[in-house]
């Protein structure tokens, strides 16, 4: 797979195989050779791609996780032997590993979460999460008026809700959608002068 950057790896979003819809997040492996491992979830969650890719990073001492799609709503959950446990939701699953995170321009991201998260990782003995972590300038941002629209509109759709985690994650992709809201490049500050 030389040459095959994270934003050209396979497809994201919903799509159905005979009649059968399928959410999928696509989580690439960057391997010490040429070579890249994908972990494909088929399903709405819960199918064990954090502890898959926790494995794999560490089996391969991969360098690097590529999160291709996605929001902070995932919960990509790694217990390690030693008791230590975190809930990815931003970072990458190979973090406790010491491996790279790349989020590319398909991933919202929500800073506020992001820091908390970062937080936890360095409790849980990750030194400096951030210098793992790259972040591709087209993401989309979450920011706290997507979350409390989100919440608004669900309690106003009363019987009709249809289960949001209440992030705002559907909002913000709706907003990239119409050609509105904020990137990361927007709230990028340039370097000062030396």
């Amino acid at each position: 797979m030389a040459g095959v950057g994270p934003h050209r790896v396979g497809g994201v979003g919903n799509h159905h195989l005979r009649g059968i819809p399928l959410y999928f997040e696509i989580l690439v492996i960057a391997m010490n050779t040429a070579r890249a491992l994908v972990v494909v979830g088929l399903g709405f969650g819960d199918e064990g791609k954090g502890t898959m890719v926790d494995y794999l990073v560490r089996k391969h001492q991969a360098r690097a996780v590529v999160r291709f799609n996605g929001g902070h709503q995932a919960a990509h959950a790694v217990v390690l032997p030693d008791g230590r446990s975190h809930k990815f939701s931003q970072f990458g699953s190979g973090t406790l590993a010491g491996a790279d995170t790349y989020l590319s321009e398909h991933v919202v991201i929500e800073p506020l979460a992001m820091q908390r998260e970062a937080m936890h990782l360095e409790d849980s003995g990750v030194s400096e999460p951030f210098s793992l972590l790259s972040i591709n300038e087209a993401c989309w941002i979450t920011t706290p008026y997507h979350r409390h629209a989100n919440r608004l509109l669900e309690q106003a759709r009363g019987d009709n809700r249809h289960g949001s985690c209440g992030l705002g994650v559907g909002e913000t992709v709706e907003m990239a959608v119409a050609g509105k809201g904020l990137r990361v490049r927007d709230v990028m500050r340039a370097e000062p002068d030396s």
